[in-house]
């Protein structure tokens, strides 16, 4: 090379730069490489932690529920045994001392429909605990009934009006109940939400 030649020069110098920046290319290609697979790592096992707390939860709300529908079934017996859905004139055949044996099994289920409440509570959503609290609420005011007309209906066969309230009050546990396995059903067929 000659030394008057500054484009020869220039043509070394221009072959170290590349070698440099290309050393230097290859250096920070490596580094992003790590931190993505770090950052997409680190997606992933959050998103796999989702996944499986979802899986978790709706397993823990399909317990749940099928639990609280089996506590529900106690009420099939007072149905069944004393005609509560074979209409009201059914009803209106019972006798105090029928309504009185009634009792205790109101009272055994509306304690069980309470004492599962919480864990229905728990899984959420609030859409069906509120379901699962009309249920109870109505189960109380049923068995609060039947208490004051065991002991005011002694003797007698309760009243068209008392009949009516009975049957009535059955018919809309029912429809709550019915209303708790619809929405039961819904949220676990439901996808899961991704957030």
């Amino acid at each position: 090379m000659k030394k008057d030649n500054p484009r020869g020069m220039m043509l070394c110098m221009d072959q170290g730069t590349a070698a440099v920046i290309g050393a230097t290319v290859g250096v920070v290609g490596t580094i992003s490489t790590a931190v993505l697979t770090y950052v997409a790592t680190r997606h992933q096992v959050r998103d796999q932690g989702r996944v499986e707390h979802s899986l978790r939860l709706r397993e823990e709300r399909r317990e749940a529920y099928i639990g609280f529908l089996n506590v529900l079934q106690q009420l099939e017996g007072i149905y069944s045994e004393y005609g509560l859905r074979e209409g009201e004139e059914r009803v209106r055949r019972l006798r105090g001392d029928s309504i009185s044996r009634m009792r205790p099994a109101w009272e055994s289920s509306r304690n069980a429909i309470f004492e599962y409440l919480p864990r229905v509570d728990i899984v959420g959503p609030e859409s069906i605990y509120d379901q699962a609290l009309e249920i109870w609420d109505q189960v109380r005011q049923v068995t609060e009934f039947v208490a004051r007309l065991s002991v005011s209906s002694l003797g007698r066969p309760i009243t068209h009006s008392e009949a009516f309230k009975l049957y009535s009050d059955a018919d809309k546990i029912d429809y709550h109940r019915g209303e708790f396995a619809r929405i039961s059903r819904e949220l676990l067929e439901a996808p899961m939400a991704s957030k």
